[in-house]
């Protein structure tokens, strides 16, 4: 990792820090669990030398095209875009989404405060012939693709956005995981109380699991920010590689 590259990574991550210290009820125990979690972060990605990539789609395909083989899954489908883009360089891609919006659960702390879930209503977008969509709730959807596949897990897309979605399917997928398997995360850091979302699932399934792991690139959005596509607020994705499991 270059000097720029550990400018921007720092850039990210130590903003989360103003959404906590701007709040005055914030006690100062979560200001301290806030900053070295920052701090673990920062540390690992530069430790495994992980690169600045400009999108979100770089990421997914430089992950993708690292992975062991086996199957490709994407969780948190909505319109496509993610699958559609999988599908270019994989045989096959499996898609799961309730297209339904997130479960019933306070959103707070989540990417998406403020904002209308992502519910298409039940409706399933257009996707290439070789995507399949699994519809339906994780807890549901999965067992039943599990039963029905003994493959290992080549590549994994978590864009579960909630804690609780993305605990469910890295539990429940947890024995299809072994090393080689490449894990992208979607909304990982970079926007207000990331650490209770999908970092949290992630470091929770570690620490239960015994998972060793290398972080291969990290960026954001550009989207969000077109004058700054690393700024405050341009959701913080990584891919990383599973080294050893159990």
């Amino acid at each position: 990792m270059d000097k720029t590259q550990m400018k921007r990574l720092r850039e990210l991550v130590v903003k989360l820090g103003r959404a906590f210290n701007e709040k005055p009820d914030t006690i100062e125990p979560l200001k301290a669990l806030v900053r070295l979690r920052e701090k673990q972060l920062i540390d690992k990605i530069v430790a495994d030398d992980a690169i600045l990539l400009p999108d979100a789609d770089d990421i997914k395909i430089h992950g993708l095209q690292r992975a062991r083989p086996g199957l490709v899954c994407e969780f948190g489908v909505f319109r496509g875009k993610s699958v559609t883009l999988l599908a270019k360089h994989a045989e096959t891609v499996h898609g799961f989404d309730s297209f339904e919006g997130f479960p019933d659960e306070d959103l707070l702390g989540t990417a998406f405060d403020n904002e209308a879930p992502l519910n298409l209503h039940g409706v399933m977008p257009e996707v290439p012939g070789n995507v399949i969509l699994h519809k339906g709730w994780y807890n549901e959807s999965l067992p039943k693709f599990l039963a029905e596949n003994s493959e290992q897990v080549g590549y994994l897309g978590i864009d579960c956005d909630l804690y609780s979605s993305t605990s469910t399917v890295l539990n429940l997928i947890a024995d299809r995981i072994n090393p080689g398997t490449v894990i992208y995360f979607d909304e990982f850091f970079n926007f207000p109380r990331w650490q209770f979302q999908e970092w949290r699932a992630w470091h929770e399934f570690v620490r239960d699991h015994n998972v060793q792991y290398t972080y291969l690139a990290f960026g954001t959005n550009r989207s969000h920010s077109r004058s700054d596509p690393y700024s405050w607020g341009s959701w913080g994705k990584v891919c990383l590689r599973v080294d050893s499991i159990g």
